[in-house]
């Protein structure tokens, strides 16, 4: 009796430390591509929002109090050669709550550093984020 209990424990132990170590290998694939996750996600969101819009970032990554840090971010409009929205630097604070909650994206507050904007106007009077 004593000898079929140990053995049940010890396939038990054996059990749990691979469904630990299964746990942690996929935590951490999620934790190595979260960047990237959330760059491609931020991406097709803006296309979505802004057809008409060519979205570029160069990196994208969450600290870890969930404040989102976009790096090299641009976006262009059809038919333009240079970006008429450019942001060397820019950090996002998210409602944790509502992301973790709901997978829904609120943002709290925005910081812009270096921002860059270049609006023109043709000879019809419109400006360039008008078209």
């Amino acid at each position: 009796m004593l000898s079929t209990l140990w053995k049940t424990t010890k396939w038990l132990m054996l059990l749990l430390l691979l469904l630990i170590a299964a746990g942690g290998t996929a935590a951490v694939y999620f934790w190595n591509h979260s960047d990237e996750l959330l760059r491609t996600a931020l991406l097709d969101g803006i296309k979505k929002w802004a057809p008409d819009v060519t979205p570029q970032l160069g990196r994208c990554r969450v600290d870890l109090l969930g404040r989102v840090h976009l790096d090299d971010f641009s976006l262009t409009l059809s038919g333009d050669a240079a970006p008429f929205v450019a942001l060397p630097e820019a950090v996002i604070d998210l409602d944790r709550d509502a992301f973790l909650q709901r997978q829904e994206v609120v943002i709290q507050n925005v910081e812009l550093g270096r921002p860059q904007v270049l609006l023109s106007r043709d000879s019809d009077g419109r400006w360039n984020f008008q078209k």
